[in-house]
């Protein structure tokens, strides 16, 4: 086990660090949606759930290596919009 002092690492090695040629940016957005359910034990723990995430969206966009976009931002709204997030980031 480390020791107090030693448990955190640090990149120092800066000399060996490489450029990143692109970087993608992107945000998925989602709407709380309650869920009912019947009522806990109070004397068994447990979690209960009470909201799911459902995507309504999501925006990219790619920027280069020098800091410019290499497309326009894509913003795609909709049902099941989660489902072609890397397809349409790929294309």
């Amino acid at each position: 086990m480390p020791t107090q002092a030693e448990k955190w690492l640090e990149f120092s090695n800066h000399k060996f660090k490489l450029p990143v040629p692109y970087v993608i940016y992107a945000d998925l957005e989602c709407i709380l949606e309650k869920i009912s359910s019947c009522e806990q034990d109070p004397k068994i723990s447990s979690t209960e759930s009470i909201a799911k995430h459902v995507p309504c969206g999501f925006a990219y966009v790619i920027v280069g290596p020098d800091g410019t976009m290499i497309k326009p931002p894509t913003v795609f709204r909709g049902k099941k919009c989660h489902r072609s997030i890397s397809y349409k980031a790929l294309r």
